[in-house]
């Protein structure tokens, strides 16, 4: 999980900064039912385009179930360190949300989001 690129210089695998800072970009918006994702790389087109909230809601049904330690579970077992783990999950954690928000399961995006409102159903 990096930053996306349309070439191997723009591009960068295991990136945890890379990977934060282009969250905020993951959903760009919704033109009529069609997501449009911020995502630009190898192929953009055949992975992001025609993708409907529909489409959006059914992946939603089954993403919004995974709690936070479940998140922190797979990037341990992916080899991240504390540091890369708390990155990438939180990421991982709002992009679930945005996806959740353009198909209308999630309330638009609060000003702080609480931790009983990501999902995470352990208590420490």
């Amino acid at each position: 999980m990096g930053r996306w690129g349309g070439n191997i210089v723009t591009r960068a695998r295991w990136d945890p900064a890379g990977f934060v800072a282009q969250t905020s970009q993951f959903v760009a918006g919704i033109d009529q039912d069609i997501v449009i994702f911020g995502y630009a790389g190898q192929r953009t087109a055949d992975v992001s385009t025609g993708i409907r909230t529909t489409d959006v809601a059914w992946l939603y049904r089954y993403l919004g179930r995974i709690t936070d330690s479940q998140l922190r579970a797979a990037l341990e077992a992916s080899g991240a360190n504390d540091e890369d783990n708390a990155a990438f999950a939180e990421s991982l954690r709002e992009r679930i949300l945005q996806l959740g928000r353009v198909c209308g399961a999630v309330s638009p995006a609060p000003a702080a989001v609480s931790p009983t409102k990501t999902g995470d159903e352990s208590t420490g």
